[in-house]
């Protein structure tokens, strides 16, 4: 009985590899039948199953494509196939970015990191799934995955420097200031090529956490000192005349809400310098 199995497969799997011989360039959806016949009652060919995978995405039937490399990427596995398994993996990924559902796209993302977590495209997948998250407005998620992406050496460094201003635009719609300045700074330093961009970015971010703190009723004047103390501390590298008069305008109203008259003379002596303050803020 098995031996007789064994040839009807063997028949079948004739017929069905002449048949793709003379069908397969004109993409005949007939098939595309066939192979998934063939596929579903001997299922674990796996070069049937990838072929059967391909056609399907050359159809555009993409569920069937999906399903089929899904299916690959399991018989791939369970002979330890790692070249197929990647393939199929990365075919699922083809066929779900082609559907533009960005669900889809996540879930093919997340099959392949959690399959081959150490893939050769393994930060590039990283990357596309950020880039879902972002689409999807989970900014948070999406912040996390740039952020590491930005922050892997071995990635090329393309890749991370738009990695790096993904993950600032995330945390800015997110109006996280807290961990955009922090982040800003440590970006400056991994790109100097960009320090001075990423080192405006954090002073921006400083200054809206200061204008937060000044707004409240809630600050004790520890907590106002603490975030005049922060303002002093601030690289000024690459700041332009504008940028240094709104640090030290924000760091004037801190003093003057504490009463600081030692730090209002000085802040106020500093600004004076400052050529481009307008005529009308000198008095």
């Amino acid at each position: 009985q098995e031996t007789k199995c064994e040839n009807l497969q063997k028949r079948f799997r004739n017929f069905v590899v002449n048949w793709s011989k003379k069908k397969y360039k004109t993409l005949d959806p007939q098939l595309l039948h066939d192979f998934m016949l063939y596929a579903n009652t001997f299922k674990s060919d796996m070069e049937i199953h990838m072929w059967t995978a391909h056609l399907a995405l050359k159809l555009k039937n993409l569920n069937a494509a999906t399903e089929f490399y899904i299916r690959t990427a399991q018989l791939a596995k369970n002979k330890s196939d790692a070249h197929s398994l990647e393939g199929a993996l990365l075919g699922e990924i083809e066929a779900a970015e082609q559907t533009q559902n960005t669900t889809m796209q996540i879930k093919a993302y997340d099959h392949y990191l959690a399959e081959l977590p150490q893939g050769k495209k393994v930060h590039e997948v990283k990357y596309l799934k950020a880039k879902a998250l972002y689409e999807q407005k989970n900014y948070k998620a999406a912040a996390d995955i740039f952020t590491s992406v930005a922050l892997t050496p071995s990635v090329d460094t393309d890749m991370r420097l738009k990695s790096a201003d993904l993950a600032i635009d995330s945390l800015a719609l997110l109006k996280d200031n807290q961990t955009m300045e922090i982040l800003s700074r440590q970006f400056a330093q991994t790109f100097p090529q960009r320090s001075q961009e990423y080192l405006s970015n954090s002073r921006k971010a400083s200054l809206k956490i200061s204008a937060a703190v000044l707004a409240s009723d809630r600050e004790s004047n520890s907590d106002l000192r603490k975030e005049e103390e922060r303002l002093q501390k601030l690289n000024m590298m690459g700041a332009t005349s504008s940028e240094r008069i709104k640090i030290l305008k924000t760091r004037l109203a801190l003093a003057q809400k504490l009463q600081n008259l030692t730090q209002i003379s000085i802040i106020a002596t500093m600004l004076l310098k400052e050529k481009e303050l307008k005529a009308n803020n000198k008095n």
